[in-house]
């Protein structure tokens, strides 16, 4: 599937149908047409426009069109939704299916402080490069729903048609949402593959630790974040050299939404009864986030307790979801009729097939991720 932009702006037409729509002359005159029928831009009547609909729907170019039409609609609302979790898990794209589709290296190694040198002495060796790698395998998501050739006859309006593509891009982003959210959560709490106290880091063995008990909420709140922030950058890598971190993302689950607000809208923090402050935490940089689903995921006791910390993606990604490459959007097909009329007539596909009369959509997402730094994240469960 080309980039959206390109079919969007350009009108460019999405390779599958691309090769059949150099055969309808005037392309987009028709398209522009039956796109503005279906919005009914020009006012017609119900039975009017039911019957200009049926009209059309018995030419050649139909399926064409009206497919075009719905998957402009669906990807023009995809591209516009601005994904949140996008600000603090990595996305990238990869080839194909295989486990090794998609493998992320790292480096680590010759960072250390170097040795001094005797007068005349020899330059040792004393430090080598270690590899390590995890892989990214995809995973196709995706829905087949239908309508009944009798509820297209019965629907003069066409509501059935009216937020098809808006329902089908909440579908999508509700799956990358999800599946976003379960790189960093589970059922019993932060997950396992990322967060512990300590973890074995998946790329170069380091021993981690970036799980904590420390609240959001509450007087102490202010303090355990900046605590938080300081343990993130006491963090080491592998050589024993600290990393350095800029800006920071904070995650929430919805109950924790108005701590979060205060914390950060805060100038100062006071401490203690005489108003000292401790903490000035918009220095900090810390951007916060409420991800609605860390309660549907983690069903633990602390659900709603339960925060992460961040560092910016430019600093490092703790997790990444990956989309297979040229197939990052959403693919929206319409099932090809699959009868005649005895005269040997093409059929429309709102005509339904020959077994039910059914008239068939199927959506496609494809994405699949994994967890990659430890370094750059922590949890609080927020019991203490």
């Amino acid at each position: 599937m080309r980039n959206i932009l390109e079919v969007l702006e350009g009108k460019t037409l999405d390779p599958s149908v691309q090769d059949q729509a150099r055969g309808i002359e005037h392309f987009e005159e028709k398209f522009d047409a039956l796109h503005a029928l279906i919005l009914n831009e020009q006012g017609f009547s119900s039975h009017k426009r039911m019957y200009l609909l049926q009209e059309a729907s018995t030419t050649s170019d139909f399926p064409i069109l009206f497919g075009n039409v719905l998957e402009r609609q669906l990807l023009a609302r995809y591209t516009l939704a601005k994904p949140d979790w996008r600000q603090y898990i990595g996305v990238g794209t990869q080839k194909d299916f295989r486990a090794n589709g998609q493998e992320i290296l790292g480096i680590w190694g010759l960072q250390g402080k170097m040795p001094k040198v005797a007068l005349r002495g020899e330059y040792k060796q004393d430090k080598e490069v270690g590899e390590g790698k995890v892989s990214i395998t995809l995973s196709k998501f995706g829905r087949l729903f239908g309508l009944a050739w009798e509820t297209v006859l019965a629907d003069y309006e066409l509501g059935a048609f009216n937020d098809v593509a808006e329902r089908l891009n909440n579908a999508a982003l509700v799956t990358e949402f999800y599946e976003a959210t379960s790189l960093i959560a589970a059922a019993a709490g932060p997950h396992a593959s990322l967060y512990g106290a300590p973890i074995t880091h998946p790329i170069d063995g380091a021993s981690i630790t970036n799980k904590g008990t420390l609240k959001l909420s509450g007087a102490s709140g202010a303090a355990n974040l900046g605590t938080t922030v300081g343990l993130m950058q006491s963090q080491v890598d592998k050589d024993g050299n600290p990393i350095v971190i800029v800006g920071f993302e904070l995650v929430v689950p919805p109950l924790l939404r108005i701590a979060m607000l205060q914390i950060l809208n805060a100038i100062s923090v006071p401490s203690d009864t005489e108003g000292r402050a401790i903490s000035v935490i918009r220095q900090m940089s810390i951007t916060g986030h409420v991800n609605e689903y860390l309660p549907i995921i983690d069903v633990s006791a602390n659900k709603n307790t339960t925060w992460y910390l961040f560092a910016r993606l430019a600093n490092g990604q703790a997790a990444r979801l990956n989309f297979l490459a040229g197939r990052t959007s959403p693919e929206l097909v319409l099932k090809a009729p699959n009868k005649v009329a005895v005269g040997g007539g093409a059929q429309g596909p709102l005509e339904g097939d020959f077994e039910s009369d059914s008239i068939l959509w199927r959506e496609r997402h494809i994405m699949g991720g994994t967890q990659i730094d430890p370094r750059v994240t922590y949890a609080q469960d927020g019991t203490t």
